[in-house]
């Protein structure tokens, strides 16, 4: 119980930015590994601290905490943690824009785990329709909305999915999107969500207008 509060308080820290008490959190839940019989939420927390490095462009320090993270997770042979450490590879290229390979190691990621990852499902998807793959991005995306997530990922997977169906010129599909993210803007009045409403909103009217060129 200590060890997921210790983990929840970190990942809060993590979207606040606040790097200090982030990292106190992941060391006072590290400290409790030993006793732990389920160390799931010791390696989601480490995963927050690479993520936060992410969102800085440290690389190094990324690299640096997966070499210790690796080091670390071999004595204990565990899946999800090896499922982990390869998403956060992937999580590493896909910043760098290195997508093909982002890709690789999602896919790894998945199959060490028991059930697919919903998030590794969007980043792969996102990854192809970075790649311009819309198709496949498709696939995945789809996927991705099947599985059971917290509402940001929902939206997040909604919008590349909205945007690969206007890159396709795929109305019917584009609007089902737009509606479905219109619902989650209404019952959220967060920023955010909206923005991501009106982000779809634009490439469909972009989407329209180059058609009635044609």
């Amino acid at each position: 119980m200590l060890g997921l509060m210790y983990c929840h308080l970190a990942r809060i820290n993590m979207r606040r930015h606040d790097k200090n008490n982030m990292v106190k959190y992941f060391k006072l839940c590290y400290a409790l590994m030993p006793q732990l019989k389920q160390t799931g939420c010791v390696y989601a927390t480490w995963s927050y601290l690479m993520d936060y490095y992410l969102s800085l462009k440290d690389y190094d320090s990324v690299k640096l905490e997966l070499d210790k993270y690796l080091k670390e997770i071999l004595k204990y042979k565990n899946d999800y943690a090896l499922s982990v450490y390869y998403q956060e590879l992937g999580n590493l290229y896909i910043q760098k824009m290195m997508y093909a390979t982002a890709i690789k190691y999602y896919l790894q990621s998945l199959s060490y785990g028991k059930t697919a990852r919903p998030t590794n499902l969007m980043m792969i998807g996102q990854s192809y329709m970075l790649l311009g793959d819309y198709h496949k991005a498709i696939e995945y995306l789809e996927r991705s909305l099947k599985a059971k997530t917290e509402l940001l990922n929902t939206a997040n997977a909604l919008t590349y999915l909205g945007k690969c169906y206007c890159y396709i010129h795929d109305k019917e599909n584009a609007n089902r999107i737009i509606r479905e993210l219109g619902k989650i803007k209404d019952a959220n009045p967060d920023g955010h969500y909206r923005k991501l409403y009106y982000g779809i909103l634009y490439y469909y009217y972009t989407m329209v207008d180059k058609d009635k060129q044609k």
